[in-house]
């Protein structure tokens, strides 16, 4: 009835790494690595059972409707981020909102896990944001670093390294900057869901934080706010509500053509190698 292990063993490993790569901690994925491990152990002592079997398609098809529902998350951003079909690639929209009353103004820049070096240079220059504007409310545990401490010189290390990732910024204007040092890991899985499940009005306690605060800084103030895809979501609806008006709409390539063939490769290559080495390790 069903296929022999040894038949799915090299796609399926490689497909619970790369999914394992690209989502660490999101429970469905993690629960297939671990199904994944399991059988490769239980093959070297009973290759033909069925319960090992079944507990490795229900987890294919767990991880499947996951992914499903992940692009579906992404899509509903739609205004936000988007996916540009000629040439292909991934846009995002940068948006600056003015009070007509209090003359406040608030940019946003949608912050991506992923994009091409040049985009984050723009959102997520610690030097850059402080010279343009009054005041750069983070997300949550994302304030800078200290520039010429040991965790600036580390983090401009890794920028060096990993160019397409975002990582915290660096300055020297600590003052400028505002924010929560530490994060809720559930609060970003509440805006995520929130975005997923379509919530109309939509309800994000960390991205209502940040709007109370801006409340609280003088008229005239002009406020960036680099945070993540899906709080911005909150943010756009959170500030029409309270009167701004969105003066400027600037459309920006996060990711193109180039830059997803490269990111792509550098992960088919680590899922590899990962793959290869845990095989060696298992297997001997």
């Amino acid at each position: 009835m069903f296929c022999p292990l040894h038949v799915l063993s090299p796609t399926i490993y490689f497909s619970s790494f790369f999914f394992f790569l690209l989502d660490l901690g999101r429970p469905r994925h993690l629960k297939f690595f671990v199904v994944v491990v399991a059988s490769a152990l239980g093959r070297r002592h009973s290759a033909s059972s069925c319960a090992v079997q079944l507990q490795l398609c229900d987890a294919i098809r767990a991880v499947k409707m996951d992914g499903v529902k992940g692009k579906s998350a992404m899509l509903m951003t739609r205004g936000i981020m988007e996916m540009r079909q000629n040439p292909p690639g991934l846009i995002c929209t940068i948006r600056r909102f003015k009070h007509p009353a209090t003359q406040k103004e608030v940019t946003l820049y949608p912050v991506p896990s992923i994009a091409a070096p040049h985009y984050f240079r723009r959102v997520l220059d610690g030097d850059a944001l402080a010279r343009n504007f009054d005041k750069v409310l983070c997300e949550d545990g994302r304030l800078p670093f200290k520039a010429g401490s040991r965790l600036a010189r580390r983090q401009q290390v890794l920028r060096r390294m990993f160019p397409f990732i975002g990582l915290r910024p660096v300055s020297d204007e600590g003052s400028k900057f505002d924010g929560i040092v530490q994060r809720d890991p559930v609060e970003s899985r509440m805006a995520y869901q929130m975005v997923l499940d379509g919530a109309d009005p939509p309800v994000d306690p960390r991205a209502r934080r940040a709007m109370e605060r801006i409340e609280t800084y003088p008229d005239g103030t002009r406020v960036v706010c680099p945070w993540g895809v899906y709080h911005i979501v909150y943010m756009n609806h959170k500030l029409r509500q309270l009167g701004y008006v969105a003066e400027d709409e600037e459309t920006v390539e996060v990711v193109g053509y180039r830059e997803a063939l490269l990111v792509s490769g550098i992960l088919v290559v680590l899922t590899f190698w990962m793959a290869y080495a845990v095989l060696r390790i298992i297997f001997g």
